[in-house]
């Protein structure tokens, strides 16, 4: 399994198998990397979940600098759980150009809001917590996240997408209802469906049933005396559609006749006249 590393958790660990004599103590040495809260001015663990991430010395793993592990890339074990503790091994430093399976991602509280852990729908089923450390209201978290894996926290819906030119960073982007809201109003709004035939009692003269064109009513009284030959919506190209042809972005809307709602002829604009739309 391969990982890409977005974050780490704030308590580092160090364990050496030899003594303090060993001049290579610290490449036989493993770090471990789990999560922690402040807790009266002091880092403490405060474990929900216990578990940490493990790098060796030996495995290309930077212990001077782990802000230089930020988009790198690791060969992993796969998770496991042993003694009641989630655990991940991170093995060998994997080239720039290798894509990852998962992220290592860390989520505090004050950046995200507070993640929905155990509620029912709080994540996707791709989501594995390695560590969660909680005290009042400081939280932070240690995940195994596939692209596109999404949480849930107090905030909303946050979504992990990969930068497009560099798939082994991502970010983490929140998704808000409205925004779903919208995306629905927008694709109604620019899809506009054909007139259908209507029955006889509901039908105006002056909607032609025969018509298929979108029809916009407009009030007379806020017609000007010349009415021009197109009416532009603003930010609509500048060149002219051909009928029956799509307007790129916009609406271009081109009168074709006024009538009357009482049947008469094309003439002048008059009370309940229509404009059709060309889509």
């Amino acid at each position: 399994m391969r990982v890409s590393i977005l974050g780490f958790g704030s308590v580092w660990r160090r364990r050496s198998s030899e003594g303090p004599g060993d001049p290579k103590r610290f490449a036989r040495a493993a770090y471990y990397n789990t999560t922690g809260v402040a807790v009266s001015g002091k880092l403490r663990t405060r474990p929900r979940i216990v578990g940490h991430v493990r790098f060796n010395g030996v495995g290309g793993f930077n212990p001077n600098c782990p802000a230089r592990m930020i988009g790198r890339a690791f060969e992993c074990e796969e998770p496991c759980v042993w003694q009641g503790q989630n655990k991940v091994l991170f093995k060998t430093l994997l080239p720039r150009g290798v894509k990852p399976d998962q992220y290592l991602v860390a989520v505090r509280a004050r950046e995200v809001g507070r993640l929905m852990v155990g509620l029912p729908g709080w994540s996707s089923d791709d989501v594995w917590v390695i560590a969660l450390s909680e005290w009042r209201e400081e939280q932070e978290a240690l995940l195994l996240m596939a692209a596109y894996g999404w949480v849930r926290t107090s905030v909303g819906k946050y979504t992990l997408k990969p930068v497009a030119c560099e798939p082994r960073r991502a970010r983490l982007e929140l998704t808000l209802a409205e925004e779903t809201k919208q995306d629905a109003l927008l694709e109604r709004v620019h899809s506009p469906q054909p007139l259908t035939r209507l029955p006889p009692s509901a039908a105006d003269s002056s909607l032609g049933s025969h018509h298929s064109f979108p029809v916009v009513r407009v009030h007379a009284a806020r017609l000007p005396r010349e009415l021009p030959a197109v009416i532009r919506l603003e930010g609509s190209p500048p060149c002219e559609p051909r009928l029956g042809q799509a307007a790129a972005d916009n609406l271009v809307w081109r009168r074709t006749r006024l009538l009357d709602p009482s049947g008469g002829r094309p003439g002048t604009p008059r009370p309940g006249g229509i404009l059709r739309g060309i889509v």
